[in-house]
């Protein structure tokens, strides 16, 4: 192994050590805070994805299909007679 490498070696475990170290400085509480955020959002998030995934299979709402019976029905049917 030459000289070169072991230098590059050193430099990324002073850099993990060093992101380590300022993760620690952050504080329990904020680190709370950002799991609840995080938590929040991806409920949030997977709620949207799910009714857009049920509109798309047809499940839900009027788009582009006509209902039967209801208030349309009803108009169709007495300008017939």
């Amino acid at each position: 192994m030459s000289k070169g490498s072991d230098d590059v070696a050193k430099g990324l475990g002073g850099l993990v050590f060093f992101i380590i170290f300022l993760i620690a400085l952050i504080p329990k509480e904020i680190w709370i805070a950002i799991g609840v955020g995080v938590a929040l959002t991806l409920v949030i998030v997977l709620f949207v994805w799910g009714i857009n995934a049920y509109e798309k299979q047809g499940g839900g709402g009027s788009k582009g299909r006509s209902r039967k019976g209801g208030a349309g029905g009803c108009r169709q049917t007495r300008a017939r007679r």
